[in-house]
């Protein structure tokens, strides 16, 4: 978390130099990315927690963190993939993994609940979906529905 968030963004600051601006700034550049809410507040409880730290060693007065305003659940800076985009991955998806592929994209199963499963496979689908929760448009299902055409 620190090494791969916190410190990328705020490495470059003096602890005296890190306001409330620069914490909202941070915020507002991770909701942008690919992550979701929870993912950015566990960053920022972390920032939180380490400003708590300096505080009580008296290396500053206040905590910057305590008046940014944080994502609230459902805000993401994730782009869903489209019906049409689907059924060009799931058509070029070998025979051997498009059962686990097709269970995973029309579940909206995260890249990190497939790793133990697929090993490196699932990384070549990272950027196709990263959704944490089932997908609740009902124009990807019909994808894989009797009639509606192959998706092989």
């Amino acid at each position: 978390m620190v090494k791969n968030h916190l410190d990328p963004y705020f490495g470059k600051f003096l602890l005296k130099n890190i306001t409330i601006r620069v914490v909202q700034e941070y915020i507002n550049q991770k909701v942008k990315e690919p992550l979701s809410a929870r993912t950015v507040n566990k960053t920022v409880t972390t920032l939180h927690t380490m400003f708590s730290y300096a505080i009580r060693q008296e290396f500053m007065a206040d905590n910057p963190v305590r008046y940014a305003v944080r994502p609230q659940a459902g805000q993401t800076g994730v782009r869903l993939p489209q019906p049409e985009e689907i059924k060009r991955f799931l058509n070029a998806a070998s025979p051997d993994y498009f059962a686990f592929f097709a269970t995973a994209v029309l579940t909206g199963a995260s890249r990190a609940s497939l790793s133990p499963c697929a090993g490196k496979t699932s990384t070549s689908i990272g950027a196709l979906f990263a959704s944490n929760a089932p997908s609740t448009n009902s124009t990807v299902n019909p994808i894989l529905r009797p009639g509606a055409g192959s998706a092989r």
